[in-house]
This record gives structure tokens, C-alpha cells and sequence, in this order.
């Protein structure tokens, strides 16, 4: 081989893995996920000044201060650092009036060392908006833990991504071809599960497809065309729970809204089954789905207050760390069934209301004017907790897999037989590459255990799975054997009828099947919309059972039966 080819060969050789970082491959990346751990919020507060305001206006700048204050409150409280950008070509005196504002009337610390003022210059970054979300980056690590990578399309890279990039002196990708001003390739239309797996809505130009491996995802999932952006519509709260926005036919009064309430049911149905039938997570099993209705839509010319209930969406929020920040549109029914909505799919996080109606006149909320920058010194646990009732055992294995960036100093399991503890703690034990094992004991009589993985870097930092704990935990649902009961179970020919129906304190179960002839034990579960639970009693066989509701709040429930052989009939009721 000719010496000058040798040379370029070796050249080419040493230098391509600097080149292909900078055209967007970095080596094993992994795209974090928003439960994840965040190191701070960006947010864009843009200048609403107006000469000679009206009432009105004066009504609107308050209620776009009250948005950003809610969101800053909550984050301060919460911990993390705040971006917040200033953007100098407009108006330095309206900005310095912002801070004075932030200060003086709603008491917020502006030189807390987490408060960030950034400096952002439009004439500079002709795409910097309120919607950070949008011309914001998009967080993937070198090697699943290693280098934080800011992702930007060509759009970004003259926007807030771009700012926070220079900010913080973070390494980038661009991707120049794309720009995100096609809507459907930005962060408002990106979903990922902190593995391999996304969700975006198939829109026009969505690119994460044509680009998952560079964000290191094997699966994207491409929701048939609905809004463009899927953050209007869902909103994936961990590897395996999923929100889905819902429709009420009497909300669609402005009259024009971009779809029928029954166009709008058969897009949404088609997503639902989606969803449940063929999104799969990282560990093997289905989506648990709950669904939350958007509010009205609005049309008051005296308020200036016009949007489609399509786009009132309760999925746009953000999760902090150990905080979801809520959209609330002054609807009251509706905004307290949101909130509990995501008490019941995200036990132990706080809930932070956020006063989001000027948000979405304009075409978005929570999620849409903020952006997120992930842990710099990330800890990536991956455990798959269990999720079906068990068969009773003397113990249960516990596995994880645990990747640190300084390595890992201590692993531990704690479990309790009661969600409020006390928590025993086991060490777990490295079994092989960065999988770590542990067995929890189970004593006797005991019918769920509550567990959570605490690990500890080299570095110092603590991180717990769920990150919430030990305000939530994992549990172990141990099955019926020790009641003389099967854990299989199987669907029975027959049915049960259910009367009174609707009932208030006390229902009757009549069952009509030739597989409860024999029984001796059956066992009644009670179950709230939500798959929990409510109540349980056992009995002798009866062709009419006595089931006592007292002190269960109205709504609609499953009941279902089931005897020794593990054959079982099931149906709703309604407590009135």
C-alpha cells in the first residue's frame, strides 16, 4: 500500500469518531426520559408590553405572570435550577420590571444561586420563543451515562437549545437538513421511555424516525396523524403508564373546532387501541392507560379568550423530579378531576397546579413553554418491578440493572409489609456486568410487600426507583394459596347478575354457573376504575351472595368472583 494512503487511512482512522459525533452519532446513546432526573427548567418569559393597555390587557399580562409564577414557585421549591432566559434586544426595562415584579410582589428569590438569568439575544437567536419546548433541546447521553448531548434541529440551533447550550458549555448535535418549524420533528412532538422505545405522532415531516438510531431507540411508535404534536393528547408518566386526553360531546361550543366530537372519538379510540394493543415496554408487557377529559372550548371576545378543547389538554405538563406541574384552565370540575387523575397515576409525587388558560390561547401550556436539562451525572437504574399477582414463596428475587458514569459505591433494596414502613434493607448483590440481585424474605400471612431501590454513585449522588420513594413504592401482590386458593385463573361459562344495580350500601350476586356448583370457598374482589382493589371478602358458596358497600364513594366498579379452582365471572356495578 502507497505511504500518503497508509497516512489518510490512519488519519481517517483516529479522527472519525470526533467526526461522526459532530453529524449526530454518538456512540451507545440513550435519550433520557422526563421521570427521570432533571438538573433544571428552562423557561422564556417574553415581553407582553403593550402601550396604552385596556383592562383587559392588564388582566392578560396578570394571568401570564401568574403561569410563569406558578411554574417558578413550584421548581423553586422543588430544587432544581431555573433557566430562565432574557431575551436583551427587547426592551431592557421591561425585563428589569419582570425581575423587580418577581421580587417584590410575588416574593421570589431572584438571587438564589438556582435562579439562572440568561442572556439571549434575538437578534442572535431569531428563533427564540416563550415555546421553549419547541426550539429546545432534546437530552441524550454518550454511552446511556455518560456525556450529556443536547440534541437540536436546525431550527434549535438558533434558539433556546442553542442558548442553554452556550449557558451551560454542552456538547451538541444538530441536525441541519431539518428544521423544526415543520412541527412535527420537535420536542413537543417526542416521547421516549428512557431505553429504546418512542411515541410521536405521525405528522407531517416527523423525523425521529428516520433518526432513532442516532437517539439510540429501536422502537418509535407512530401514532396515526391526530394533532401534530403528541404532548396534546398524552402523555407517558414512566415505562409503562401512559395518559390520554378524553372528549366530552358538550365541550365543542366554539363551533369550529378542528375536529367533531365524532371524528375526535374515532382518532381517539384508534389511539387508545393503539396503545393498549401494540405499544409494548422495555419490559415485555402492555401500557396501563388513563384517560383525563379537556375541558370546553372558549370563545368570550370580551375576555379575548378563544381556544379549541383539543388543545386544553391535561397531558401538557412536565415532571420535575419528584413534581408534575399540572395545566389548569379555570374550569373547576375539570381541573380537580385532572389533578386527581395524576394523584392516582403518579402516587407520591406532588401535584403543582399551574394557572395555564392564556397558555393555551395562543397554543400550548405547561409542557409547550418549558424545556428540561437532564442530570449531568446521571444514575440509570433499569428494573422491570412486578406487576401480577405471584404465586407465594419464601422469598423474592429482586434485579436490576444499574449504570453510573463514577460506578456504583452501594446498592440496596428496602421492603416493608406496609407502604408507610418501617423498611427493612438488604444489600443487593452484583451478579454479573451491571446486573445486581437481592432476595426479600416473606413472612407469614402476608399479602403485599412494598419495596424501592436505593443506589448510591461513586460521586456521592442517591437515587431511588421509583424516584419518589419511599413516598411510593413497587409492591408485590402475593397471591390466594395460603387461602386455599389457586393463583390461575381462568374465564368461567356462565355469568353473575347483579342486583339492586345501581346499589348504595348493600348488592346481591347471584351466580349463575355450573363451575361454582361444588365450591366450598369464593373469594369477591372489588375494583375501582383504576385496576385498585377496594375491597375484598371471602365466603361460603351461596347461588345468592350479601355484599356490603358501606363507605365506598359513588362510581362505576368490577366485581369479580372467583372460586378454588381459579375459575371466575365478573361484571360492573355502579354505588350510587
Amino acid at each position: 500500500m502507497h505511504r500518503r494512503t497508509l497516512f489518510y487511512l490512519i488519519v481517517a482512522t483516529l479522527l472519525w469518531p470526533f467526526y461522526n459525533e459532530s453529524n449526530g452519532q454518538i456512540t451507545n446513546p440513550r435519550s433520557w426520559a422526563e421521570w427521570e432526573e432533571t438538573d433544571g427548567v428552562i423557561v422564556h418569559q417574553p415581553n407582553f408590553y403593550i402601550e396604552n393597555p385596556t383592562p383587559i390587557d392588564l388582566q392578560i399580562a396578570e394571568e401570564w405572570d401568574r403561569l410563569y409564577i406558578d411554574l417558578i414557585l413550584g421548581l423553586m421549591q422543588e430544587g432544581v435550577n431555573i433557566y430562565y432566559i432574557l431575551d436583551t434586544n427587547d426592551r431592557p426595562e421591561y425585563h428589569s420590571g419582570i425581575l423587580d415584579t418577581m421580587q417584590l410582589k410575588y416574593g421570589i428569590d431572584i438571587h438564589d444561586p438556582k435562579f439562572h438569568v440568561v442572556i439571549g439575544c434575538k437578534a442572535n437567536y431569531n428563533r427564540l420563543t416563550k415555546w421553549t419546548r419547541d426550539h429546545g433541546p432534546m437530552n441524550v447521553y454518550k454511552n446511556k451515562v455518560d456525556s450529556l448531548h443536547l440534541y437540536l434541529f436546525k431550527d434549535d440551533n438558533r434558539g433556546a437549545g442553542a442558548i442553554i447550550r452556550n449557558y451551560l458549555h454542552l456538547r451538541d448535535t444538530v441536525f441541519n437538513e431539518n428544521a423544526s418549524s415543520s412541527l412535527a420533528s420537535d420536542g413537543g412532538n417526542y416521547m421516549v421511555d428512557g431505553n429504546k422505545m418512542g411515541i410521536i405522532d405521525f405528522g407531517y415531516n416527523a423525523m425521529l424516525p428516520e433518526y432513532q438510531t442516532k437517539f439510540g431507540l429501536d422502537t418509535v411508535h407512530q401514532i396515526p396523524h391526530y394533532l401534530n404534536h403528541c404532548d396534546y393528547y398524552m402523555k407517558l408518566v414512566n415505562e409503562e403508564t401512559i395518559i390520554l386526553t378524553d372528549r366530552h360531546p358538550q365541550n365543542y361550543t366554539y363551533g369550529s373546532e378542528p375536529y367533531s366530537y365524532e371524528e375526535d372519538s374515532v382518532l381517539l379510540l384508534n389511539i387508545l387501541s393503539y396503545l393498549q394493543e401494540q405499544v409494548i415496554s422495555q419490559y415485555g408487557r402492555l401500557l396501563k392507560v388513563y384517560r383525563i377529559c379537556s375541558p370546553p372550548s372558549q370563545k368570550n371576545d370580551s375576555l379575548k379568550l378563544w381556544y379549541y378543547t383539543q388543545y386544553a389538554s391535561y397531558t401538557n405538563s412536565i415532571i420535575v423530579n419528584n413534581s408534575v406541574f399540572v395545566p389548569q384552565f379555570d374550569v373547576i370540575t375539570y381541573d380537580s378531576i385532572a389533578l386527581e387523575t395524576y394523584k392516582k397515576a403518579m402516587p407520591g409525587y406532588n401535584i403543582i397546579p399551574v394557572y395555564s388558560r392564556r397558555g393555551v390561547v395562543e397554543g400550548g401550556a405547561v409542557h409547550c413553554l418549558t424545556n428540561s436539562v437532564a442530570a449531568l451525572d446521571p444514575i440509570w437504574i433499569y428494573h422491570a418491578w412486578y406487576k401480577d399477582t405471584v404465586q407465594p414463596e419464601t422469598y423474592y428475587e429482586i434485579k436490576t440493572n444499574v449504570m453510573s458514569r463514577s460506578g456504583v459505591f452501594e446498592l440496596y433494596t428496602y421492603y416493608s409489609n406496609s407502604p408507610d414502613g418501617p423498611f427493612n434493607r438488604i444489600p443487593m448483590q452484583l451478579d454479573f456486568g451491571n446486573e445486581y440481585r437481592a432476595f426479600i424474605p416473606r413472612e407469614d400471612n402476608t399479602e403485599i410487600i412494598h419495596y424501592y431501590i436505593e443506589v448510591t454513585s461513586n460521586s456521592g449522588k442517591t437515587i431511588t426507583k421509583p424516584f419518589v420513594a419511599p413516598d411510593c413504592t413497587y409492591q408485590i401482590d402475593i397471591g390466594e394459596a395460603s387461602n386455599g386458593l389457586i393463583n390461575k385463573t381462568y374465564k368461567a361459562c356462565g355469568h353473575i347478575i347483579i342486583f339492586p344495580n345501581p346499589a348504595v350500601d348493600i348488592t346481591h350476586i347471584e351466580i349463575l354457573s355450573e363451575k361454582f356448583g361444588k365450591s366450598s370457598t369464593i373469594i369477591i374482589k372489588l375494583f375501582d376504575l383504576y385496576g385498585k382493589i377496594v375491597k375484598k371478602q371471602y365466603t361460603s358458596f351461596s347461588d345468592i351472595i350479601e355484599l356490603n358497600l358501606e363507605g365506598l364513594v359513588a362510581g362505576e366498579y368490577f366485581i369479580m368472583i372467583q372460586n378454588e379452582e381459579g375459575f371466575f365471572l365478573s361484571d360492573k356495578l355502579i354505588i350510587r
